[in-house]
């Protein structure tokens, strides 16, 4: 059903990191990630599969991770035939992230292809008067992420009709200041609906028939990259005045 994934290996490929498994949490030097929550949800389309949530390090390094959402690929496709109805659908997810000793984030980044497929509806030869109906072929989708203290720079949501390439969907936070322990919020989305067509039959003018076509949207390639900054290492001055201080307060403690 996926015929055009194909298409995307122009998306450029990162080396693997150690050889990481895909699980609900992860570490790497600079910090540990967990997923805490995990929500989709399909209105009269339900996911292909139940796919429980996975996530696994594609690369990484001092100053960015970069984090394949693998379950987010496999449970957001849309579909729908045999109806003008358009049909939603999203994915919700909170993740814990934790910087580790010497470390601290600085920004969050989601991305990722979205493409959509369309089939007209098909009429028969014999049709006569087709008129092309109200509805249309059209697939939209569109992300959105946050995180509690950081200052959103890109608030960045995407929206696209009747696409047949892919295109890319953004979203990110960041803090220049860094942080150390909070709640990443992430919510992925999207909507299809088929065309239908309206069409009278040779020789019977007094009936109506209708033909509907089928939309199809896939997300590709989901990532999360995280930006972390090391802390600075103190001079050696700093530290000599440091090992002073705390010999001056034992001394003083002592006398006391």
């Amino acid at each position: 059903m996926r015929s055009l994934a194909g298409l995307l290996l122009a998306v450029p490929a990162l080396l693997p990191y150690s050889a990481a498994q895909a699980d609900t949490s992860l570490s790497v030097p600079a910090f540990s990630l967990g997923i805490s929550s995990y929500e989709s949800f399909f209105y009269y389309s339900p996911p292909p599969a139940d796919v429980p949530p996975s996530i696994s390090v594609r690369s990484s390094s001092q100053t960015s991770t970069v984090i394949s959402l693998d379950s987010f690929e496999e449970t957001l496709q849309f579909e729908v035939h045999g109806t003008s109805s358009m049909h939603p659908g999203y994915l919700k997810s909170t993740m814990n992230l934790q910087s580790n000793a010497g470390y601290l984030i600085t920004g969050v980044m989601f991305s990722a292809s979205v493409y959509g497929v369309f089939t007209p509806p098909e009429v028969p030869s014999f049709a006569t008067n087709v008129e092309y109906g109200g509805h249309h072929d059209v697939a939209w989708g569109g992300a959105a992420i946050s995180a509690p203290g950081s200052t959103v720079v890109v608030p960045e949501m995407y929206q696209v009709t009747n696409f047949w390439t892919p295109v890319g969907v953004s979203a990110s936070v960041f803090n220049t200041a860094g942080l150390g322990n909070f709640d990443l919020s992430l919510e992925m989305w999207g909507s299809v609906g088929a065309g239908r067509t309206y069409w009278q039959a040779a020789g019977i003018p007094d009936v109506e028939y209708k033909s509907y076509g089928q939309t199809e949207m896939y997300y590709v390639n989901p990532t999360l990259t995280v930006y972390t900054a090391t802390l600075p290492v103190p001079e050696p001055g700093t530290w000599a005045m440091m090992v002073a201080g705390l010999l001056l307060i034992g001394a003083s403690r002592r006398r006391s």
